[in-house]
């Protein structure tokens, strides 16, 4: 019998919309695509996503499971003879069909296809409310290219030495959020490597606050990013639009000063006042200049931009650095600019010379892309003007990529849309919400109007994520920024509470990467004419979700004959009652409980194989091989419903009878 066919009709996988039930999310990061299905093997997130979703079913919670298809961002749609639109829905057929053939159960209107014009939308309007916010800045920034792929990429995101370059691009403006990102991953349950390396894309830095006086007994204070330069400190540089200068001025000054603040006729000034440097006595002249956007500049001879000025106020640059190792710094002689950058922050904030400042450098995240695949920008532009297109979303493609435009006669031909698209950064950071809100995304004006953000907000108060290991930046560091962006943002606290399952890869039995070039692509249809779907959701559960796994079909044989030795022990009768059962029996569901409500799936898997082998005749009551199949049947449903119905009942399914604990 086709039981996913069975369950669907029965609405076993639909998202209700029964209020008083508590509703569960489970979470699993977007599927890249491609024409041959997961041929890389790695479905073990969505399987184990499908496991524990028809656990919390039977505990009667409202579950939404609703995994996404990457195919916006194929790039051989181009290679193809077929048109995109066409390549893409065999594409996302391909996929759809393997996890309907490995009984992975989901809502189709849940399902999320990000060519779809719903996707678009969505995607569309989430960055124009950013955009319309402030959150989202179109502006002149460095980023790193790779010249071969014609890609640019953003520093959080790639370890690879780019080729550095500037170039106008869409930017998520995250200084003012980090703060709530921080109380927001401290929260979450992952382990302190990973948090470590998410606070290291913020670009972390001790910094040196210092307290000068000048000549005058003027206090005024520094913050320092590089204090171990500071025996190269030359000058001081103020800015009159931001301060109250005349304390900085000696008194035979102020009339120079006056002079100068209103014709302006000089780049640089000398304030006739000076500063002792803590570090090595040196005096240190304070100039004022209108020329720097800071309100205090510092200028260090080993900058070599720095030195360029101190030339210019005639000032002679005092070299610091020699062979990599510091000289004419004091207590800092001999140290590397690392060891001595955490050496002077200890020690002159042990003396109270200075103070210890933790800051945040990173303020912006790249979320541009030069590719021409992906979503379009919902913005024209004519030069230095930028319009909005609300009225003409959602933005498609055609089937040679021109971006179609609806009712484009409407917009004048001298405007142009934004060449590129939205990177997959700003996608995936997004794409939880689009899971919560995209069956409704057609109708969605503003993505985070009250009832959406309340939405939202009910969802995310149980939700279990699963992500790999290995794109955690994508998959949980962007979700969570934009999460903390939006109650930032929005003063809200979505007072969620998350449960994270992080996954690695899948490797061949040599440890090789999946694909193509090394001739080990996995054909996973194939398995399960083979196999049948339960014994390889068995092979993928009896593994550690946190650590490689090293994929080898023949394994996939001993649970195929596992299977086959508990349908035919069902073929025998049961006993009406078996006194000697009782309490094994009674240990082993709570073993597998406990083991389930951690999350441990391999061990849940262990403890059914331990049950059957040390039982062999397996000669349960027909209370308990009831309970046998719905303690199974999550892990091999086919099987579980099989017997099920060929044994107990025609006309309910196992799902019916709820948990057995």
């Amino acid at each position: 019998m086709d039981w996913y066919k069975v369950w669907q009709e029965n609405h076993l996988f639909a998202v209700e919309k029964n209020l008083l039930k508590k509703r569960k999310y489970i979470y699993t990061p977007c599927i890249k695509v491609n024409q041959d299905g997961f041929q890389n093997a790695d479905v073990r997130k969505e399987i184990y996503a499908d496991t524990l979703a028809r656990y919390y079913r039977y505990c009667g919670d409202n579950v939404m499971y609703a995994p996404s298809f990457d195919t916006i961002c194929y790039s051989s749609f181009m290679e193809s003879k077929i048109e995109n639109n066409e390549l893409n829905d065999l594409f996302y057929d391909t996929y759809n069909n393997e996890l309907v053939a490995l009984n992975v159960g989901y809502s189709p209107k849940k399902a999320i296809n990000l060519r779809s014009s719903e996707a678009l939308l969505f995607i569309q309007r989430f960055f124009l409310f950013l955009y319309n916010n402030g959150i989202i800045k179109y502006k002149e920034k460095s980023v790193l290219e790779n010249t071969e792929t014609n890609k640019i990429y953003d520093g959080i995101e790639t370890t690879y030495k780019e080729k550095r370059t500037t170039k106008n691009v869409f930017t998520l403006e995250i200084e003012k959020y980090i703060d709530r990102f921080l109380y927001n991953l401290e929260r979450l349950p992952i382990d302190d490597s990973l948090k470590n390396e998410f606070i290291s894309k913020l670009d972390k830095q001790d910094l040196l606050e210092l307290s000068f006086f000048t000549e005058s007994n003027f206090e005024f204070k520094l913050l320092l990013e590089e204090p171990e330069l500071l025996g190269s400190l030359g000058a001081l540089v103020i800015n009159p639009n931001y301060m109250d200068i005349l304390d900085y001025v000696a008194p035979e000054e102020i009339f120079a000063v006056e002079n100068f603040l209103e014709r302006r006729n000089k780049k640089y000034l000398f304030t006739g006042n000076t500063f002792t440097n803590p570090l090595n006595g040196n005096q240190i002249p304070i100039f004022i200049s209108l020329a720097y956007k800071e309100a205090k500049k510092p200028l260090f001879g080993y900058n070599s931009d720095d030195a360029i000025i101190l030339k210019e106020l005639g000032i002679e640059p005092v070299n610091i650095v020699v062979d990599g190792v510091l000289v004419n710094s004091d207590f800092l002689d001999g140290m590397d600019l690392k060891s001595a950058h955490n050496r002077i922050i200890d020690d002159f904030s042990s003396y109270e010379i200075g103070n210890r400042v933790t800051k945040y450098l990173k303020k912006d995240i790249v979320i541009s892309s030069l590719d021409k695949y992906g979503c379009p920008f919902p913005l024209m532009t004519n030069g230095s003007n930028i319009i909005t297109l609300e009225e003409h979303l959602p933005l498609t493609f055609s089937s040679r990529f021109r971006i179609i435009v609806p009712g484009e006669s409407n917009i004048s031909s001298e405007y142009h849309l934004f060449s590129g698209s939205l990177n997959n950064l700003f996608i995936h950071a997004i794409l939880p919400y689009m899971a919560i809100l995209g069956e409704k995304a057609v109708e969605i004006d503003e993505p985070l109007a009250p009832d959406n953000i309340k939405e939202v907000k009910e969802w995310l108060k149980n939700a279990l994520l699963i992500v790999n290991r290995n794109d955690a930046i994508y998959d949980l560091f962007m979700p969570l920024m934009l999460l903390s962006i939006v109650e930032k943002a929005m003063h809200i606290d979505f007072e969620s509470t998350v449960e994270v399952l992080t996954t690695n890869s899948v490797y061949d039995g040599y440890g090789n990467t999946i694909k193509k070039e090394y001739n080990n692509l996995v054909k996973m249809r194939d398995l399960v004419s083979t196999y049948g779907s339960d014994a390889i959701r068995l092979y993928y559960l009896d593994t550690d979700i946190s650590k490689p796994m090293y994929f080898d079909k023949d394994s996939i044989f001993k649970y195929k004959q596992f299977l086959l030795n508990i349908e035919a022990r069902y073929s025998k009768s049961f006993l009406d009652n078996n006194f000697d059962m009782e309490f094994p029996f009674y240990q082993f569901k709570n073993k597998a409980y406990d083991a389930l409500v951690g999350f441990d799936l391999p061990r849940y898997v262990k403890t059914i194989f331990e049950f059957v082998k040390e039982n062999e005749d397996l000669m349960l009551t027909k209370k308990q091989a009831l309970e046998f199949l719905i303690i199974i049947s999550i892990v091999a449903p086919d099987l579980a419903e099989s017997l099920h119905y060929k044994y107990f009942s025609s006309k309910q399914l196992l799902i019916d009878y709820g948990w057995v604990l």
